[in-house]
């Protein structure tokens, strides 16, 4: 690694107070080749104007104006993707990290040849500028996040880091880019579990102007991430969510199906087999917008994935009930052989349409 160039990220809502201010220091302090790209989710007090204004003056500054989406993850994936150098470095807009850490981040980066550097609010004991409530829940949540990393990492939570853009690229869809704590998406995925990792200390401050994002929803969105890595460990989380649609749908058939009994609309036959078919295509859907949604089916491709779905869950019915009737035949209680029947047939269908239908996940 021998660049010398940085592309620094820094995501923006509504804090046109501080970015002239960021410009400054870093146009100031960074010592090396530098573009500043911010990623602004639609700001409604004049920080788009206030970013394109300085765009003009110097062509180093880069907006992108995001309209419909939201979310600091997703933010910062959308500037490092789009960075023009190798080494990207992320930076919260509130000014709380030190822009002298963009230096000594790439110093370390490039002496070490490292694929991510963290600038860690915790190593060596920093006093931090954060109120207790958030400094207790910083820790806490690194030392729940030790139950998941390979690694030994002092703020595997922090909001400020260098990536490396190729590696970043080659785990990108790996990442939920979910909240606001994207650096532990990123390690704790497959691929970044592998990656060259340090620290560097911070000296954390004092916030400039604007208020803080940190809101309940962005903390359960963390919950949801940390919960599915962690299951991630030890069962694939696809067919976690395969199996969480398959009983939606066992919910759903019973449901539409006492329906159309109960108004007798059609027969038992005709009710079951309409019955079967909603509820095929209703999990199909879910499990293209949510299991898979990383191979997200669409067009003509959408009804042909729903075409395969749908022939091999048929077979799977099938399979459920000769595991079934087979358990019987050996002195299998009724319930226990449904059961494994039942779970049979989810193997079966996942581990097809994992590989057929949604192939290139």
């Amino acid at each position: 690694m021998t660049q010398k160039s940085i592309s620094i990220v820094c995501p923006t809502l509504n804090e046109v107070n501080n970015v002239e201010a960021i410009y400054s220091k870093i146009s100031k302090i960074v010592s090396y080749e530098w573009e500043l790209i911010f990623v602004d989710d639609n700001s409604q007090d004049g920080t788009r104007k206030k970013v394109e204004s300085l765009s003009k003056k110097d062509r180093r500054v880069r907006l992108i104006n995001r309209v419909g989406r939201k979310g600091l993850a997703s933010a910062a994936s959308e500037g490092i993707l789009s960075s023009v150098f190798d080494l990207c470095v992320l930076i919260d807009a509130d000014l709380q990290h030190d822009i002298n850490n963009i230096n000594t981040m790439t110093n370390l980066a490039l002496k070490k040849s490292l694929d991510v550097v963290v600038s860690s609010r915790f190593k060596n004991q920093q006093i931090l500028s954060l109120s207790r409530n958030r400094e207790n829940m910083s820790r806490i949540g690194n030392n729940l996040i030790d139950l998941i990393l390979n690694r030994k990492l002092t703020d595997p939570l922090s909001g400020c880091f260098l990536i490396n853009k190729e590696k970043y690229i080659q785990l990108h869809h790996e990442l939920f880019l979910s909240g606001f704590k994207i650096l532990f998406d990123i390690l704790s995925s497959k691929s970044g579990r592998l990656l060259k990792v340090d620290e560097v200390p911070i000296k954390f401050l004092k916030r400039r102007s604007g208020a803080s994002k940190l809101r309940k929803t962005i903390l359960l969105q963390f919950l949801w991430t940390f919960c599915a890595r962690y299951i991630e460990k030890y069962i694939p989380l696809t067919f976690v969510l395969f199996c969480i649609v398959g009983s939606l749908g066992y919910c759903l058939h019973y449901f539409i199906l006492s329906y159309f009994l109960d108004n007798s609309f059609a027969s038992f036959s005709i009710a079951q087999l309409t019955t079967s078919y909603i509820v095929m295509v209703s999990n199909f859907w879910l499990n293209n917008t949510y299991t898979f949604g990383q191979s997200k089916l669409s067009g003509i491709e959408f009804f042909i994935g729903l075409f395969k779905f749908m022939f091999f869950c048929s077979f799977g019915a099938f399979f459920s009930l000769a595991i079934s009737s087979y358990l019987l035949t050996l002195e299998f209680s009724p319930i226990v052989s449904g059961m494994l029947g039942a779970v049979s047939a989810s193997l079966w269908n996942y581990v097809l349409n994992f590989r057929y239908t949604w192939k290139n996940i």
